[in-house]
């Protein structure tokens, strides 16, 4: 498989519900938090970069970066209804790599490498991990597909990763400051 055959889905659909606003817009390094992902992403080797969310400043904004956005009219369904919104709109992938649009710091040099070993093959399941703590991205080979599109609640990817432990393999990420979601105003005074 090519690189260019995996969707990459960024999931900013959530409530912010610690943080008590949406943290997406919030300001981190001089940026709304959000465009931190859609930078690195165009910097990365993916080419199919789709935006799922119900706010329309990030929906323009990947737009106007000519990625394909979907609006989440029903994010009060949970992560897993981004996850399936997603996979529907790239539907034609081979392997969907999965973002969280909180993760400031993740480097498209990481995400070049996670990428080129799933394509590689012999990855059902690619997770980024840190010293034993697994986070995002995660990816799904195109096996996967059908289980993805039945997700529902909250749990996202992790209930097909719990069914079948022997198909997820880790990527290890050097610095951990690249697998930190921001999620409560402390985490962002940390900074």
């Amino acid at each position: 498989m090519k690189i260019e055959e995996i969707g990459a889905i960024v999931m900013a659909s959530g409530f912010s519900v610690r943080m008590g606003q949406n943290k997406l817009l919030m300001p981190v390094a001089g940026q709304s938090m959000y465009r931190h992902v859609l930078d690195m992403l165009e910097k990365s080797r993916l080419q199919r970069i789709c935006v799922v969310t119900p706010y329309d400043a990030i929906a323009e904004d990947a737009a106007a970066r000519g990625m394909q956005t979907v609006c989440n009219s029903a994010p009060q369904l949970g992560q897993s209804h981004s996850v399936v919104l997603g996979v529907q709109a790239c539907a034609d992938c081979r392997g969907w790599m999965f973002f969280s649009a909180d993760q400031p710091f993740l480097k498209s040099s990481t995400v070049d490498a996670m990428a080129a070993a799933a394509a590689g093959g012999g990855y059902p399941i690619l997770a980024a991990s840190c010293r034993g703590r697994r986070g995002q991205p995660v990816y799904f080979d195109g096996m996967f597909k059908e289980a993805l599109l039945k997700l529902s609640g909250d749990a996202g990817g992790r209930s097909i990763m719990q069914s079948c432990p022997e198909q997820v393999h880790l990527f290890e990420v050097e610095d951990e400051r690249e697998m930190l979601d921001l999620d409560t105003p402390e985490d962002i005074g940390r900074l």
